[in-house]
């Protein structure tokens, strides 16, 4: 529980900061980066990305509501939208929760498999960069059917 809560925390600030500095871009980037670097090691990863990107737009959103003129935006935006105000603030919320918890099921994903590889190749002495390849899933290489140069048309 408190790993994930210190992840939620780390990661809302970066994501803060990344959109301030990047834009949108930066949530699905961290999100993955987050994802590739758990590989598992705490449950629910995706989640916690997404409420930290929820939670770093939600209060980019607050900080921005402090003006004056928010409210008429948001609501003017919202009816040519078709949302309504409210609506577009729960769109603007959706938006970043959907792209870091689907970027960083991914990043999740390929470190899983990353790091079963590397550990299969540790186990059986394997250099790394060959784990995952088939045998016989390399183009021209030699197998029983096709010696070594033969053609492969």
């Amino acid at each position: 529980m408190r790993a994930r809560l210190l992840a939620f925390l780390l990661l809302a600030a970066v994501t803060a900061a990344g959109t301030v500095l990047v834009g949108w871009w930066a949530v699905p980037l961290l999100a993955a980066s987050f994802g590739l670097a758990i590989r598992g090691r705490l449950r629910f990863a995706p989640l916690v990305a997404g409420l930290a990107a929820l939670a770093a737009w939600g209060g980019l959103l607050a900080a921005a509501s402090a003006g004056a003129r928010f409210g008429a935006l948001v609501g003017g935006l919202g009816i040519v939208m078709g949302l309504g105000g409210g609506g577009l603030v729960a769109t603007t919320l959706l938006f970043p929760f959907l792209l870091a918890w689907s970027a960083a099921t991914v990043g999740e994903a390929i470190g899983r498999r990353v790091g079963a590889g590397a550990a299969a190749a540790a186990t059986a002495g394997v250099p790394s960069a060959s784990v995952g390849v088939p045998e016989g899933d390399v183009p021209g290489a030699a197998t029983p059917e096709r010696p070594a140069g033969a053609s492969l048309g």
